[in-house]
């Protein structure tokens, strides 16, 4: 498929939302079930960051992947590390091989056996310069914590905002924060870190791989954490500390702004870990709504299997999936407002972001699509119709007519002999049409020939 064919795929679907969603009521049942199942799911199982039982899964498989990823990098690091020792290398000549590998200065030889061990091995092969964990670095006061500091510094980001800031600090050697609604950008006290490489894009390069190593050794919390430890915020969750307006209670007689409360939401475990429990109820409510639009579309509508592949260019789907979503988010907001009995923290708490990022999403998508058609859709269907021509006239163009007519021609006199000739001249052209056009296997006699030939409907395959 070109990409005439899918520019008109979608304004094909531009149309069909135009003309509106073609659900009826067991569309709107299936949808309304699939959002109340995903909802009792969010309700009863992912719940709160610290209280969560699907959080819990969560963070073991992100400690999987950690586990299995370092195991991998601690091979390879281990073979170059024995090998600049079977050269003899020592003290400070083997810190500087050790660095010009790419391996911690400090790499250890006992191994790295435990979790926290393999995390510690991380933090220091990927150092950055912008990895304060409290204020009293600087000059000036910030409010930063072991449990915060990976919000507000925002190399600390899973995103583009973090992967740009995190590079432009270890260019220029200084830490990016936000507090109190504030970028703020300060030189760390008694900084050692380099960014290697020898040009801008050796530098550029290695900027990346710091920025991912980094959130990779902090996606499970430090290696000094207690329990759980502080993981990396949601891809940009950290915008929400811009917002330093509104007044919310947490419980304690405070009245905090959005920017404090997103804080103190991300203090109270609401990660990158967390995030992949909010997602699975939103997956569940769409997985019932797409199999359930398949399986009706084939067996009651009698579609093709290519008509029944759930796309984004069927709008009773996406309506189906916007109401399931909807529902879903109805029942995580109602459920968050009675377990946090007015409390605001607890509210932000039991809220499931994921959920009500994908209805806002939907929605948009969908006030989108059915905006107005403009000169460039005309345009646009104005090439296809051409594009669709020259296909066709492609096609014309390598028939071979002449071929045609002569097999017409001879088709014309074997008739001709059938029906005016005796018996022996009628076997002896029938045989020499069969052994010229090797129609043996389609012919069982020559009765049969006959018949096919005195047959309007019938056709050869010559």
């Amino acid at each position: 498929m070109n990409d005439i064919e899918l520019s008109y795929e979608k304004l094909e679907a531009r149309i069909a939302v135009v003309q509106g969603p073609k659900c009826d009521k067991y569309d709107y049942m299936i949808a309304a079930f699939a959002g109340v199942c995903a909802g009792l799911i969010d309700a009863y199982f992912v719940g709160a960051p610290r209280q969560s039982k699907l959080g819990d899964l969560s963070d073991k498989a992100a400690n999987n992947i950690l586990e299995k990823v370092t195991d991998k990098m601690l091979a390879k690091d281990t073979k170059i590390y024995n090998e600049l020792k079977a050269k003899g290398l020592k003290g400070e000549g083997l810190k500087k091989a050790l660095i010009n590998n790419g391996l911690p200065e400090n790499f250890s030889q006992k191994g790295y056996p435990e979790f926290k061990d393999k995390i510690t091995y991380l933090e220091n092969k990927y150092r950055v310069n912008y990895d304060q964990s409290t204020g009293d670095k600087f000059m000036e006061n910030i409010k930063l914590s072991p449990d915060n500091h990976h919000l507000k510094s925002l190399g600390h980001s899973p995103d583009i905002i973090g992967l740009f800031v995190s590079i432009l600090d270890q260019f220029t050697g200084k830490s990016t924060f936000i507090d109190n609604g504030q970028l703020v950008r300060l030189v760390p006290i008694n900084n050692s870190f380099e960014l290697r490489g020898g040009n801008f894009i050796a530098k550029l390069y290695c900027g990346f791989i710091n920025w991912f190593g980094h959130l990779l050794s902090d996606m499970c919390g430090s290696h000094s954490a207690k329990g759980r430890g502080a993981g990396i915020p949601i891809p940009f969750f950290e915008l929400f500390q811009f917002c330093n307006f509104g007044s919310f209670d947490n419980g304690k007689n405070d009245k905090l702004s959005i920017a404090e409360m997103s804080v103190k939401v991300f203090e109270h475990g609401y990660d990158l870990r967390f995030m992949g429990a909010m997602a699975v109820p939103v997956v569940v409510c769409d997985l019932i709504i797409k199999f359930s639009w398949t399986v009706r579309q084939y067996f009651i509508e009698n579609k093709p299997w290519k008509e029944c592949i759930p796309t984004s260019k069927h709008p009773d789907l996406r309506w189906m999936l916007i109401i399931g979503n909807a529902t879903l988010c109805t029942i995580d907001g109602v459920d968050a407002a009675i377990r946090s009995a007015g409390q605001m923290l607890e509210f932000f708490l039991h809220l499931n972001i994921v959920a009500w990022f994908m209805l806002l999403k939907r929605v948009l998508k969908e006030l989108e699509l059915r905006g107005g058609f403009t000169y460039e859709d005309l345009k646009l269907q104005y090439e296809y119709l051409n594009y669709k021509m020259d296909e066709y006239i492609g096609k014309l163009e390598k028939i071979d007519y002449e071929n045609i007519q002569n097999k017409i021609n001879e088709l014309d006199v074997l008739r001709n002999v059938l029906y005016e000739s005796n018996e022996d001249a009628i076997d002896f052209a029938t045989s020499e049409y069969i052994k010229k056009h090797n129609l043996s296997e389609q012919v069982s006699s020559y009765d049969n020939f006959i018949d096919m030939m005195e047959d309007d409907n019938q056709t050869f395959i010559l």
